[in-house]
């Protein structure tokens, strides 16, 4: 479970200066939240996603990237599992400023909850247009494509086509994702 390391707010600056170890963070109003590192079939899973992106991505506008900071407001930094950017100037050495066009986010017994509600409501203000969750124990993802303000969410299983819709044409099968279900969840 994700963990409050101090009861004290941090600004973005002092954030970056903190020295937490290996430990993974995440800035979410001020606060400072840790969290345990991803099991192998996660890391797998977000491996296989982004290297489908990449290659669909290559030579065009819009650009994966793993594990990096998307700077939401000046106190709410997350570190998705993969973000799709297609405003290059949202982009700086260090981190997305803003939101992103589409975050995936791949669950944990950690951060289930987490990803579910937390992040959900805060890329929903953020105006993210298209967050997927992927429930590797169920191998589905969970879509869901910015409305008028709200998330209209859609449901995929094992070997289904995904549609990516900010990437219009491109699909990822299901079955693609989670083909290495054999290693420990």
């Amino acid at each position: 479970m994700e963990a409050i390391l101090t009861d004290r707010r941090y600004t973005y600056e002092e954030w970056l200066e903190l020295d937490t170890g290996d430990v993974r963070t995440e800035l979410v109003d001020g606060y400072v939240y840790a969290f345990a590192s991803p099991s192998l079939f996660h890391q797998t899973i977000s491996g296989e996603l982004y290297a489908q992106f990449s290659q669909y991505l290559r030579g065009k506008t819009c650009r994966a990237f793993q594990a990096v900071d998307v700077k939401l407001e000046k106190s709410t930094i997350f570190v998705p599992d993969l973000i799709i950017v297609c405003d290059s100037n949202k982009l700086s050495n260090r981190e997305c400023n803003g939101a992103p066009d589409l975050i995936i986010e791949i669950l944990s017994p950690s951060t289930s909850r987490y990803d579910r509600i937390t992040k959900l409501k805060a890329y929903r203000k953020a105006g993210v247009k298209e967050y997927w969750i992927i429930y590797p124990e169920e191998q589905s993802v969970e879509v869901h494509i910015l409305v008028n303000d709200m998330y209209i969410v859609n449901r995929y299983a094992e070997d289904e086509n995904v549609p990516v819709s900010v990437l219009t044409g491109f699909e990822i099968n299901t079955k693609e994702i989670f083909y290495e279900q054999e290693i420990e969840t």
